[in-house]
């Protein structure tokens, strides 16, 4: 294989793998529902913006709250 041919191989696998791994990130919260999901603690609905708080997992998964004190 000639150099300017594996330099153009190894390239185009850098950008491969950069490609692949875009789509990998901090996990990001969702939109909470309002008045159609519940508390994860005291099981209220959640009905106001303002007060909701929603905890993120490392996993990814959005845990809802109605109120930061929960």
């Amino acid at each position: 294989m000639s150099r300017g041919r594996g330099r153009r191989a190894a390239a185009a696998l850098g950008l491969a793998l950069l490609g692949a791994g875009a789509g990998c990130g901090d996990p990001a919260p969702r939109a909470l529902m309002l008045g159609q999901e519940e508390c994860a603690h005291c099981h209220m609905s959640l009905a106001e913006a303002r007060f909701t708080a929603a905890l993120v997992t490392t996993t990814g998964r959005t845990v809802p709250f109605d109120d930061p004190g929960c």
